[in-house]
């Protein structure tokens, strides 16, 4: 799979600190984080601006990115999480700002080795060990895989969902989830126009990709 050919590549990331306010509960937390990215060399035209190549981000600027996320405990059992994501330096692409994903999650309190969770919203599928960090993010390299990626790309369904956890007495955990979902009729047209890429978009609610 060709990505092009990037004569220069530059990332500098910068883990925002988590802040929360409230006692052993947490009620409120915060949680961000922030990327600067600049590439230069023989790239073509990126995909978002409707070509070939897989790179996210024109030749030769300065790209900024970053996410935040926002969790409000309304009860020990239940919380509120929302986020968003934005960028500058992609003149090409209006929709720099935006939500992400939110949801209400419904948990069980006890300290037991069964625990149940719901959560109802638009929500990224647990389908991965790899964005296992804070806000969808991956805690291992700069870009997902090709298949976090696409998910990360083109897949936000607006659903409910329902995990079942057990812990054995080793520290094994095991889940069992199912989930019901819409508003994804279009997943998979990205993989069929441009195929595979490796990248850590978050798109955005309501943006229109290539």
């Amino acid at each position: 799979m060709e990505c092009g050919k990037a004569g220069a590549f530059l990332l500098v990331g910068l883990l925002l600190a988590s802040a929360s306010w409230g006692q052993e509960e947490k009620p409120f937390e915060i949680h961000g984080w922030v990327a600067g990215r600049w590439a230069s060399g023989e790239m073509g035209t990126s995909w978002l601006e409707g070509g070939w190549d897989r790179f996210d981000m024109p030749d030769g600027e300065v790209v900024g990115v970053g996410s935040l996320g926002i969790d409000l405990r309304v009860a020990p059992w239940l919380r509120l999480h929302v986020q968003g994501a934005g960028r500058t330096g992609q003149e090409y692409h209006a929709e720099a700002y935006g939500f992400t994903a939110g949801h209400l999650e419904v948990a069980t309190t006890h300290a037991g080795p069964w625990q149940v969770r719901g959560r109802i919203g638009a929500l990224y599928p647990g389908v991965t060990q790899e964005a296992v960090a804070r806000l969808w993010a991956s805690p291992y390299a700069p870009t997902f895989s090709a298949i976090s990626s696409w998910i990360a790309e083109e897949v936000r369904p607006q659903g409910v969902e329902l995990a079942v956890q057990h812990t054995t007495a080793t520290g094994t955990e095991w889940e069992l989830a199912v989930m019901g979902f819409q508003g994804c009729d279009t997943a998979g047209t990205l993989l069929a126009w441009r195929g595979w890429a490796l990248g850590d978009r978050l798109s955005l609610f309501g943006e229109m990709l290539p």
